[in-house]
């Protein structure tokens, strides 16, 4: 059986987006009681456009294991992971850190299904 390279290019996406949701999540905890400053506002605006590249990029690998017959648990927990802090922020940064770890995890597993 093959590896797909896009299931780790997706895995990587996954591991370093989970590593940038820590931080944002530690930005979002140490600038709770902050006023609103433009400069973490734009941070954050970054960061969500990094979430959907990351979730352009594990669609893309969801499509091309599903169409190798591949098991899908990983690119989809990695999905509702980066569209989860795409659409909700600071506020759902550790759902998406756990979804997003978890999804690395089974997508590097790259299991075919018999």
């Amino acid at each position: 059986m093959k590896k797909l390279g896009i299931n780790t290019a997706a895995a990587i996406m996954d591991i370093i987006g989970a590593s940038i949701y820590l931080i944002a999540l530690l930005t979002a905890l140490i600038t709770y009681d902050m006023d609103k400053n433009i400069v973490f506002d734009i941070f954050f605006l970054i960061l969500r456009g990094f979430a959907i590249g990351g979730g352009i990029v594990v669609l893309i690998s969801y499509i091309l294991s599903k169409k190798a017959n591949m098991r899908l648990s990983g690119q989809i927990m990695g999905l509702i992971g980066h569209i989860s802090y795409a659409l909700g922020g600071k506020y759902l940064t550790l759902i998406s850190l756990v979804l997003c770890i978890l999804g690395a995890v089974f997508t590097l597993k790259d299991n075919h299904i018999d």
